[in-house]
């Protein structure tokens, strides 16, 4: 009996003693795992078999980091992603009222996989990242304050992905997304915009960061600063105090690189300045665009600043900036369009304007187009500057169609435009070189004052006011302009109707005659 007993305490003891050794090869086992997962090593992307690897022959596949990458973006305060190329296969929200997420610059990537159209819900919102509080209406209660610092983010979009957003915000209060990357390179049908600020976003910096989307696709942008919020009317539904500066965009879809647009609710004071625009769209729409919504909803666009920016467009065939959209008529106002370094390096005879300030049936107010440097190969039809209501201090070089139309224009240099300035409510201090007609006259009323003009070789006159189909009588005023001929045949002023008074005009070279059609009426003082 005794011998029976101790067999059993034995055996108890030899169970827990294997319960013990369990335990503890299990627990140095787990540092390993949770180790591997945190190991980002998706290096290479293989488009056979759309799977990351972490070398380049294929023959080791990455790391599932999901499990890791979101243990970590459930923390409410700060979120450290480390040094490696993390490989992520589900949405990421990014979690607390006041969050931070950095990286070591330069080193820390999420990767987001490219299937994962494949697991994503009826309905989701159809971004890799959103904020927790995502809604539509702000809420000062949920809204929050986000810092991202120092993460590359890289997607290779696929024509059946269904997400076609990074990075998307929609009721964020404040915060900045700072020297980080967003990289979609893959070449596809399916849109893909890098960064959306969706809805009621405020108070937002964008600094230091680089944009890069080829997919060549139709649609889809750099950034989208926007507000599809309610229908209703309500005045803390507005996206306000964007500020995006010192970025690079790289793109060549044919949508607008960077779009300020109001869609439903209203889009206040936003600053774009200090960046570098590489377009390399051969059908591109606009660099940079700012518009309001349809009709139909209540959304307005003023405040907002392009200014000190570098444009590269490697192809001509539409517009570089626009201001308003076209049959829209809700406001868009207080557009500043200043300091900006704009070439187009194409040659080619297609349609396009550089500047387009939207005259057709839209609502624009206050569009200012001042110390822009704008430079061309060979654009035979297009436009430099079009409706500004000021162009002021901005030089247009190369061979255009039109250097500027429209508005107000003051101290600007054009030289090579075959029309310098046409039909500008005022034209005064402008020197205009190597042009066909220096200023063509086609508005009712106009001040042409202390401009000088030089025409080129098969140049044909100085100041043309032209002629009006509808026999309205043109009231041009042109005083102290100092216009040289090149050759003999040349005109000074063309003029076929209106009332023209003409005061202290100067022609310099064999030409100068003045071609007046009889029905005009002409006082020269």
């Amino acid at each position: 009996m005794l011998i029976k007993k101790r067999n059993k305490y034995l055996l108890i003891i030899i169970i827990f003693l294997l319960l013990l050794i369990s335990i503890l090869l299990k627990s140095e086992q787990e540092p390993e795992i949770l180790e591997k997962y945190a190991i980002g090593n998706a290096n290479f992307y293989n488009e056979k078999d759309r799977k990351y690897y972490s070398d380049a022959k294929f023959t080791v596949e990455a790391n599932d980091n999901t499990e890791y990458l979101m243990n970590l973006f459930s923390n409410i305060n700060e979120v450290h992603i480390p040094k490696g190329n993390f490989l992520c296969k589900s949405q990421i929200r990014i979690k607390g009222e006041n969050i931070k997420v950095f990286g070591v610059k330069g080193e820390s990537k999420i990767v987001f996989d490219s299937d994962l159209y494949n697991s994503v819900e009826k309905g989701a919102v159809s971004a890799y990242i959103i904020n927790d509080s995502y809604s539509r209406s702000f809420d000062h209660s949920t809204a929050q304050n986000i810092t991202i610092d120092g993460i590359i983010f890289e997607l290779k979009q696929k024509d059946d992905n269904f997400y076609n957003f990074i990075l998307m915000f929609a009721n964020v209060k404040g915060g900045n997304i700072q020297n980080c990357s967003f990289i979609s390179d893959f070449s596809s049908e399916n849109f893909v915009t890098l960064l959306d600020l969706y809805s009621c976003c405020k108070n937002l910096k964008i600094n230091n960061c680089t944009f890069k989307n080829m997919t060549g696709s139709s649609k889809g942008s750099c950034i989208w600063v926007r507000n599809l919020t309610m229908s209703e009317e309500s005045a803390e539904n507005v996206t306000e105090n964007i500020s995006i500066s010192k970025c690079t965009f790289t793109q060549n879809s044919a949508d607008e690189i960077l779009a300020v647009y109001s869609s439903i609710g209203d889009v206040k004071k936003v600053d774009v300045r200090d960046s570098i625009f590489n377009d390399f769209s051969d059908i591109n729409v606009k660099i940079f665009a700012t518009y309001s919504s349809e009709n139909k909803y209540y959304g307005t666009v003023e405040d907002v600043i392009f200014d000190n920016n570098k444009i590269i467009s490697e192809f001509m065939n539409n517009f570089t900036i626009t201001v308003g959209g076209p049959n829209r008529k809700n406001l868009v106002s207080n557009i500043v369009i200043s300091n900006n370094d704009i070439k187009i390096e194409d040659d080619t005879d297609n349609k396009g304007i550089i500047i387009y300030i939207n005259d057709i049936e839209t609502n624009v107010q206050n569009i200012t187009v001042i110390n822009n440097t704008i430079k061309v190969n060979k654009l035979l039809n297009s436009t430099g500057i079009y409706n500004a209501n000021l162009a002021k201090s901005n030089s247009i070089i190369g061979e255009l169609k039109r250097g500027i139309v429209y508005g107000e224009s003051y101290e600007n240099i054009i030289d090579g435009s075959l029309q310098g300035i046409v039909s500008p409510e005022i034209a005064q201090d402008n020197k205009l070189y190597n042009c066909k007609i220096g200023i063509s006259c086609g508005s009712k009323i106009s001040l042409i004052r202390n401009n000088e003009i030089v025409l080129k070789l098969n140049g044909l006159c100085g100041i043309d006011v032209q002629k009006d189909d509808n026999n309205e009588e043109f009231e041009i005023t042109c005083i102290g302009n100092k216009i040289t001929t090149i050759h003999k045949d040349q005109y000074s002023f063309v003029i076929h109707n209106g009332n023209i008074r003409l005061i202290s005009n100067s022609v310099f070279g064999s030409g100068g005659k003045i071609y007046i059609n009889d029905q005009a009426n002409i006082i020269i003082e």
